[in-house]
């Protein structure tokens, strides 16, 4: 038996590490691809990673411009024109305590919104006195650090 050598007859490499024997349609193989045939005994449905599609000459050519000409030497797209560039978007990082105060808000706002026709519970939130600090929420808690916009 001869010393065999390339293409491979399934993905037609030329070049390889090592040439492996394949099916009667397909007697030399790649190394990808002999051992896939090995493996799975057939080659259905498989590209090596190496896989290199053959493009007609015309796909060439047009993958090579750059840019498309109209009439008497216009270019159809600009190559001037500037590509949008996005902002980052600034996310804010909250605070547990922060967002343990939102909580308490949303629990607060649950809660008014639900009992507001029953008098027998009374918030100290609603009662007007001034001996009660204005940062206080109602459920007889006092956020230790307020938030920048309430300052």
């Amino acid at each position: 038996m001869g010393r065999k050598h390339g293409p491979c007859f399934h993905c037609k490499i030329h070049i390889t590490p090592l040439w492996r024997n394949g099916p009667e349609d397909k007697p030399v193989l790649c190394n990808a691809c002999g051992s896939r045939y090995r493996k799975c005994g057939s080659l259905e449905n498989y590209l090596p990673n190496h896989f290199q599609p053959e493009y007609p000459d015309n796909l060439k050519m047009l993958k090579r411009r750059k840019t498309l000409k109209g009439g008497k030497g216009r270019y159809l797209c600009s190559p001037k024109i500037p590509t949008r560039k996005r902002s980052p978007l600034v996310r804010k990082k909250i605070t547990p305590m922060k967002r343990f105060y939102m909580q308490l808000q949303n629990m607060w706002e649950d809660y008014g919104n639900s009992n507001e026709s029953s008098s027998e519970e009374v918030l100290i939130f609603n009662n007007v006195n001034n001996f009660i600090p204005s940062n206080e929420i109602g459920l007889g808690c006092i956020p230790l650090k307020l938030d920048d916009a309430s300052a």
